[in-house]
């Protein structure tokens, strides 16, 4: 997977949410594989509902934020962190909505939203990268 950080939100959205939603996906493939180790499943069925319910919760999650960056891109005409923000509260609502909690939607609303605005200005400001490389 390649993701490309120089272009603008915004220009190609079909090419950002499809990135987004493939990265939600793996990400929820890897937690699946984590809570199955965690947690063995009774059976063969049970796991493979279980691995389907995170990873399509977090390409759904990912799909929204890459959808709601572009779309707030776009009408505001501008590229910042503040359509970081609205792309990851929309993704934190999503969240709360599947939970059907308004705690978990506005919690993971302000807290994906500000993780993302804070990536988003951490890039723009070239202030190094964001997870160091390991050094050995």
């Amino acid at each position: 997977m390649n993701i490309r950080y120089d272009n603008i939100d915004g220009k190609e959205p079909v090419t950002k949410i499809l990135e987004t939603t493939a990265t939600g996906a793996v990400s929820g493939a890897g937690l699946s594989a984590v809570a199955l180790s965690m947690h063995f499943p009774k059976n063969f069925t049970e796991a493979v509902g279980r691995s389907l319910n995170h990873t399509a919760t977090l390409a759904a999650l990912g799909a929204v934020f890459g959808a709601g960056t572009t779309i707030a891109a776009s009408v505001r005409d501008k590229d910042g962190p503040l359509n970081y923000f609205i792309g990851g509260c929309m993704a934190g609502a999503v969240l709360g909505a599947k939970y059907h909690s308004y705690s978990i939607g506005t919690s993971t609303c302000v807290g994906f939203g500000g993780w993302a605005a804070i990536y988003k200005l951490w890039r723009d400001e070239g202030w190094g990268d964001f997870i160091p490389k390991p050094i050995y």
